[in-house]
């Protein structure tokens, strides 16, 4: 970490230039040991949140102009991050020096918030640009979108809760992206995997690639018992079950299935477990892996 950074530590240092950004870095001001400001800096970090307020409202109408073409759900997610957005604008025309830190914290809140709704409009190519930003490769545009939204939709703390928003989401996609990577890696044979593996050939939309939740041992034992009547969907579950974080292709091979009949079965067990789902089967969980932001060292898991 470099000197600025570590006498700054609440200001998000990006892992990679943003596109387009040729200017410095604006750093709030602290007073001096008599309670003294430099009027250039505080006069420097005004005129950044005049910009941050004028951007925002671009982001804001922009996300706007888009909702008619989102689905119910995404629509009423995108609103509320806006919402909150704009709730949150008039903050940074303040000029009151006791408010800077507050509108450091602000400023990274909305950019999350930005962030929030890329994920529910599967904009992938501005996840990816951001992941490069936020964690240095846009290969982990993935594990940053579970970063910004797994938390909350699971009732659980994050970056809403953080001191340092932007920081706190960089640390849990890196976290994300090294247990990911490494789950990968030894599931399975990746002696004959293709370069890429595209979301769409692995799950039915990119939005339940990031937000589907796994079920509790009550609903997972309900599965096994309806799935009992066809023997292949009852194989691939119980692959699935060992095998959590393994995909349909990964199943599939395991299984020594060819891809049609892979995906065939797997579109019988989404199938009968959206039929589990609707009936209340459970209460949807995690049960293989630690929540985000909490490390191995601390988590005990059972591995069959």
């Amino acid at each position: 970490m470099n000197d600025a950074g570590r006498m700054y530590p609440e200001v998000f240092t990006p892992a990679g230039p943003f596109p387009g950004d040729s200017g410095r870095t604006v750093y709030p001001p602290r007073p001096d040991a008599d309670g003294n400001f430099a009027f250039i800096e505080v006069l420097d970090w005004h005129t950044l949140m005049i910009q941050v307020y004028v951007q925002m409202g671009y982001m804001c109408a922009f996300l706007r102009s888009a909702l008619s073409s989102m689905s119910i759900e995404s629509r009423n997610r995108i609103e509320e991050s806006v919402r909150q957005i704009e709730r949150t604008r008039p903050i940074f025309l303040r000029t009151g020096l006791l408010l800077i830190a507050t509108q450091q914290r602000m400023k990274d809140m909305c950019m999350v918030f930005f962030i929030e709704s890329m994920v529910w409009a599967q904009q992938e190519s501005s996840l990816r640009m951001t992941a490069k930003f936020f964690a240095g490769s846009p290969d982990k545009w993935l594990a940053l979108s579970q970063a910004v939204v797994e938390n909350h939709l699971e009732g659980q703390k994050d970056w809403r809760h953080a001191n340092e928003p932007a920081q706190w989401v960089k640390g849990v996609t890196n976290t994300i992206a090294r247990k990911e990577s490494r789950v990968a890696w030894q599931a399975v044979d990746r002696s004959e995997d293709p370069d890429v593996i595209s979301l769409e050939e692995i799950v039915e939309s990119p939005i339940e690639g990031l937000l589907e939740q796994q079920y509790s041992f009550q609903s997972v034992a309900q599965l096994e018992a309806a799935a009992q009547e066809d023997p292949e969907t009852a194989e691939y579950l119980s692959c699935k079950i060992r095998n959590p974080s393994w995909s349909c292709d990964a199943i599939s091979r395991h299984l020594n299935w060819d891809e049609k009949r892979g995906r065939r079965i797997d579109r019988r067990f989404r199938r009968l477990r959206r039929k589990i789902r609707n009936l209340g089967a459970g209460i949807q969980c995690r049960d293989y892996k630690p929540p985000v932001g909490i490390s191995e060292a601390n988590f005990t898991a059972h591995f069959e």
